[in-house]
């Protein structure tokens, strides 16, 4: 009886929980916009040349824009699992938050500094680092009961797991690989966006025959 009546001791319901989430994830999304800036009082030649220059701005926005969007989704698809949280899985949830209204931060990082390894470190860095705490978050729903919810597949979950633990380790492998070839390491970033946009879409698109997002 103890086991059942653990997971409700945190008093946050899981809607709340993800309520939260959609929130946080929103401030952080619109903070991002915050990272391209023109100064005021330009003449029109300087204005043009301020515009060329934010084009890494803008190229950073939109990286980030994907990579907050996809966690997001991401994010839904793994709460779609999930019947209770207890007092580590909602620990959890709050490092993941933490860390993806921290973007801004890498993501002016390598818009002002992208040629150099540290900041492109620093990125891939943070992205695997969400990425880990996604994968813990899938593993506790491993057991059946306790917080999965019962009718969700023990596929389902394995897929959660492996999906987030191979973008933990890839992101993770572009660290090194960035103060080798910066060009080399954001590369990868990009050629991981295609599965990914197609694993948060699915949902949406409805392929998994009556799943709802």
């Amino acid at each position: 009886m103890a086991s059942e009546e653990g997971p409700e001791r945190s008093m946050i319901g899981v809607e709340r929980l993800r309520g939260f989430a959609d929130a946080v994830i929103a401030i952080a999304i619109t903070l991002l916009a915050l990272t391209i800036e023109v100064e005021p009082h330009l003449s029109e030649a300087e204005l043009t040349a301020r515009l060329r220059e934010t084009a890494g701005d803008v190229a950073a926005y939109a990286l980030s824009f994907a990579v907050i969007g996809l966690f997001w989704l991401g994010h839904h698809g793994l709460f779609s699992l999930v019947a209770r949280v207890d007092g580590l899985m909602v620990g959890l949830e709050l490092a993941l938050l933490a860390v993806l209204a921290l973007m801004p931060f890498p993501t002016r990082l390598i818009s002002e500094y992208g040629d150099l390894p540290i900041a492109v470190a620093v990125y891939a860095g943070t992205i695997a680092l969400a990425g880990a705490l996604m994968t813990a978050m899938a593993v506790r729903l491993r057991r059946p009961g306790g917080l999965r919810a019962p009718d969700a597949p023990q596929r389902r979950v394995r897929q959660e797991i492996v999906e987030n633990a191979a973008l933990t380790m890839v992101f993770a492998a572009t660290i090194p690989i960035a103060f080798v070839s910066t060009t080399a390491a954001t590369a990868l970033w990009l050629l991981l966006f295609l599965p990914g946009v197609v694993r948060g879409l699915r949902p949406l698109l409805g392929r998994r025959g009556g799943e709802r997002f």
